[in-house]
């Protein structure tokens, strides 16, 4: 019998030179930006709002940020089995994504939209995969515009092939693909811009990532129904309904990249991440920009809790109304309202206080790492937001014409249905609605009449104007109560409000009562947060000694 030679010893497979060098550049950069992160935390200790109030500090904080996320999203997504898949809400982590890229798409103004339609199903998946994919798209959309113009839109929606599926959309009016690019726009390393401005793998992974996790990302086709009609080009992202209904998926590229491809995909999305901070940061200290960029923030977005709450608060939740006491907690989405008399003052983290007065109507819109987004859609709120990090709280109207924003700051803001005004006790807040921005310093105030432009900040008035004249009743009983009150305040008619005009001109009829004559009783609160009081007489014969004199109330509710 012929002996058989020997076999050598069995060597266990070698992994990739690239299977190494990914997750190997992950580790080693996770150490700088751990020291650069513990740096920056250290300067803010011992500077305070000095420097954490400034552009270029929330730039460059919101960068080490973004790129800590990045090293996250690749150590989850391009690891066999890592990624965290499940249900998640798709609305606040596209959100999330704008604010990633807000440095950006400010520039837009008007011509960027974020479009939220009703009954959103929960998707499945990572939220991680969902914000690189639509960080991705609507940088590149950006971009498109920067060249060609027009405008950008996101949009969060169900999907119209399946109802149990949430979907992305992307739109841009820019230079559009044409068919010849459209067939190569998820082939690793082809790009349609210019050379040195794009590595043609942000699509690529994004879909590899999309994937992984149960979705999907393709180019909408020209016959989609649900296409935006003025859309050059559109991207739509499919997310899974569930861990056993994924999206659909489009044919698979032509040609399939290994280990090399997303290792190169690591190193240039991390130089880019890197170079964006630096851009932005050097815009800003050479005034490229005009107006600084909005802030975005390294830390984790915080709870809003209510500190106190007085009288009759409520908060609506699933389209029913509930009581709302100490200790609870909003969340996205969710309004809050005070009562005549009421009040309640909220805590955002372990800094930042907000006191609701009575008679107001406050959502929470979104809650991020960078922003705290509220809609006030009546009354009063006064704000002292005094963050750790970078954090800017934005307060909009009902419509969202009118925003204020600030970073570190004590101000306060009123909406009398009609108007937003803005008054600011300290800092800075910058004020915007129909494409121009004021900043409102201290001691300033400045108001936006039905989303126009705001006024010049002047000085806040010392006196609080109501000028109510005496009305008499007509025929058929009641009577007409006319007045003024300084522009952007809030007038109520026997506790019931009355939107000013522009000039702070009010005029409202008020029915006949039993017994015949009686007095109404007009009270005004400005944004400051005085109250002045008339009680009125309205009758066919008005006596003189009818109409008492006025009080003045600082900081207090109106009754």
């Amino acid at each position: 019998m012929t002996e058989r030679p020997a076999r050598p010893a069995s060597r266990p497979p070698q992994p990739a030179e690239g299977d190494l060098l990914a997750p190997g550049l992950v580790h080693e950069l996770r150490q700088p930006l751990t020291g650069l992160d513990a740096a920056l935390r250290l300067v803010a200790r011992e500077l305070g709002p000095e420097v954490t109030g400034l552009d270029g500090w929330k730039i460059a904080t919101a960068e080490l940020a973004r790129l800590r996320e990045t090293l996250a999203t690749y150590q989850q997504l391009m690891t066999p089995g890592c990624a965290e898949v499940g249900p998640f809400a798709a609305v606040p982590t596209v959100r999330r994504a704008v604010g990633a890229l807000w440095f950006r798409l400010e520039a837009l103004r008007e011509a960027f939209a974020v479009v939220v339609e009703a009954d959103v199903p929960q998707a499945h998946g990572s939220a991680l995969a969902l914000h690189h994919a639509v960080t991705n798209l609507l940088a590149n959309a950006a971009d498109a515009v920067d060249e060609a113009g027009g405008r950008v839109e996101v949009r969060v929606l169900r999907s119209p092939e399946d109802a149990a599926r949430a979907q992305v959309r992307v739109s841009d009016a820019g230079r559009g693909i044409s068919a010849a690019a459209q067939r190569q726009l998820f082939t690793p390393r082809f790009t349609t811009k210019p050379r040195g401005k794009g590595s043609g793998l942000g699509l690529a992974v994004s879909r590899r990532m999309l994937r992984a996790t149960g979705g999907e990302v393709r180019l909408a086709r020209s016959d989609d129904p649900a296409r935006r009609d003025w859309a050059r080009t559109e991207f739509v992202i499919e997310l899974a309904a569930g861990a056993t209904a994924p999206a659909p998926r489009e044919p698979p590229p032509g040609r399939r990249r290994g280990a090399p491809a997303a290792r190169d995909a690591l190193v240039i999305l991390l130089l880019a991440a890197f170079a964006a901070g630096w851009v932005g940061f050097h815009r800003w200290v050479r005034g490229l920009d005009g107006a600084p960029p909005a802030a975005r923030a390294a830390a984790a977005p915080e709870r809003i809790e209510i500190l106190e709450a007085e009288g009759a608060v409520e908060r609506l939740r699933a389209g029913t109304w509930e009581p709302l006491g100490k200790g609870a907690r909003l969340r996205e989405d969710e309004t809050l309202r005070t009562a005549a008399g009421a009040s309640a003052t909220i805590g955002i983290g372990d800094r930042s206080r907000l006191t609701v007065s009575d008679a107001t109507q406050l959502t929470v819109r979104e809650i991020t790492a960078a922003v705290q987004r509220l809609r006030l859609s009546r009354g009063r709120l006064s704000v002292d937001h005094r963050p750790d990090g970078a954090r800017v709280l934005v307060v909009e109207s009902e419509r969202g014409e009118a925003v204020a924003r600030a970073g570190v700051a004590q101000f306060s803001v009123l909406a009398n249905g009609a108007a937003l005004a803005v008054v600011t006790d300290a800092g800075i807040v910058r004020f915007q609605a129909a494409d121009r921005v004021v900043e409102v310093g201290a001691g300033q105030q400045s108001l936006s009449f039905r989303g126009k432009a705001p006024t010049a900040p002047t000085r806040v008035p010392i006196d609080l104007l109501l000028r109510v004249a005496r009305s008499a009743g007509g025929r058929e009983g009641g009577c007409t109560i006319e007045g003024t009150v300084d522009p952007g305040a809030e007038v109520r008619v026997e506790g019931r409000a009355v939107e000013p005009a522009a000039d702070g001109r009010f005029a409202v009829r008020l029915p006949a009562r039993k017994g015949g004559a009686h007095g109404a009783s007009v009270v005004t609160r400005d944004a400051s947060g005085r109250v002045l009081e008339r009680r009125v007489a309205c009758a066919r014969e008005v006596p003189e000694h009818d109409v008492s004199d006025f009080a003045v109330r600082w900081g207090q509710a109106q009754k």
